[in-house]
């Protein structure tokens, strides 16, 4: 039900999931909508995925998992657990007018089509404000809704780094410029589509009014290059990528004996305590070494030989236990299968086992965000595609059999039964 009709019901949700009693109509595809919507989904929200006809695109892309059924996309597994699935064509008009009949029972719509093409559906904002005057609607998009020369320009996660300058600021100066592995492209705007989100809800509770939350990529990545920017804007001299800091040291990733480990000294108190922990507390002392930045010029010299001296008697966590020891940051340059069974992850239950509509397990990382009391919704299995339809046609449009049948028999709606082993669609 809409959280409007939720006042007077707190006490309900006291010790539930934060975002338990929304219910979240989920537009998006690929990477940053789905993942928006998934953190919604693990704070307790109900979100309903709305598919085409044959099923999201994510789902038969690759990498393949293997399932007791053959393959299925770990692409889709990603960002998809604890949603419902359903199946219509809505870029039909028998399939909009029937999610103009839903949408007033939700609080929450995402999407992340290019700009305009939802607004030509029948189902922007515009219309669906008319409905239902309190829905929270977010939009992501690459460039954003409202205005730009990129405004319609189609956008990844890649691009959107680019456009914003991450791309290229940890590589050295003699480097072509390295991207980061992680799509932050997508997930940092993720995250703030959430805040978005969560923001507008809170003064809906106040106001009863609804909102447009407009999220660019583009946007959220200049915030989070904002060193770099500001730096440039305000000295009027480019902040060129590096290796490493030029204003502090060491400070960045050095090579122990069997591996990597990053070091993080900032400010004299660490430096101090380094020289000691290292066993060269001379160089605390060193005129030439007395600033921040001398430091990292000296990272070519005397200094980066000291560090490359004691590191290479010691493993990765021998140099680690020793500097943390002694009051200096420091961890690990961890792998993948370093993270999965860590004590760490393993503490703060980190690694989630999802189920899958396939009857396969995806262990994969559950919910950064940490709400007590409530937690976690638990986690729900993967849906396949069309699984809800049925289900949701009855209990929020109010069909019957005999009308669900005949928009399947159309093609204008897909569902799937779990007895049959097999989707409609």
């Amino acid at each position: 039900m809409p959280a409007n009709d939720l006042n007077g019901r707190r006490g309900d949700f006291a010790a539930a999931p934060a975002l338990s009693g929304i219910r979240v109509l989920d537009f998006t595809r690929f990477v940053s909508g789905p993942y928006t919507t998934m953190l919604m989904a693990d704070a307790g929200a109900d979100v309903v995925k709305v598919e085409p006809i044959g099923g999201e695109a994510t789902r038969f892309l690759d990498p393949k998992i293997e399932t007791p059924d053959g393959e299925a996309s770990g692409y889709f597994h990603r960002f998809n657990r604890s949603k419902r699935s359903l199946c219509v064509d809505f870029r039909s008009t028998e399939g909009r007018d029937l999610l103009l009949r839903m949408i007033p029972q939700f609080d929450v719509i995402v999407e992340n089509f290019r700009p305009g093409v939802l607004d030509a559906l029948g189902l922007g904002y515009d219309v669906v404000s008319e409905i239902a005057p309190g829905l929270i609607y977010c939009s992501i998009s690459g460039f954003g809704q409202t205005a730009g020369p990129h405004r319609s320009d189609p956008a990844f996660a890649i691009l959107a780094e680019v456009s914003a300058g991450v791309v290229g600021r940890t590589n050295r100066l003699d480097e072509p410029p390295v991207r980061l592995s992680a799509p932050i492209g997508d997930l940092y705007p993720a995250a703030m589509a959430v805040a978005g989100v969560s923001m507008a809800l809170f003064r809906r509770e106040r106001t009863g009014e609804g909102a447009h939350i407009d999220v660019a990529m583009f946007d959220a990545l200049v915030s989070l290059n904002e060193n770099a920017i500001t730096m440039s804007a305000t000295t009027g001299r480019e902040v060129r990528p590096a290796g490493r800091l030029t204003y502090t040291a060491p400070f960045g990733i050095f090579e122990a004996a069997d591996g990597y480990i990053c070091i993080a000294v900032l400010g004299d108190k660490v430096w101090h305590r380094f020289c000691e922990a290292i066993g060269r507390p001379e160089l605390a002392e060193a005129s030439d070494l007395d600033t921040g930045t001398k430091r990292a010029a000296s990272m070519d010299g005397r200094l980066g030989t000291a560090l490359a001296d004691w590191l290479s008697s010691r493993t990765r966590q021998q140099a680690v236990d020793e500097l943390l020891a002694g009051g200096v940051p420091a961890g690990p340059v961890s792998t993948p299968f370093d993270i999965i069974d860590s004590p760490q992850a393993v503490a703060r239950e980190l690694i989630w086992d999802v189920p899958s509509y396939t009857g396969a397990v995806v262990r994969t990382p559950g919910s950064p965000i940490r709400i007590e009391p409530g937690g976690f919704a638990t986690p729900g299995r993967v849906p396949a595609a069309g699984e809800h339809t049925r289900e949701l046609l009855e209990s929020i449009a109010g069909l019957d059999d005999a009308e669900i049948d005949r928009l399947e028999r159309a093609g204008v709606i897909a569902s799937w039964s779990p007895s049959r082993q097999e989707s409609t669609v």
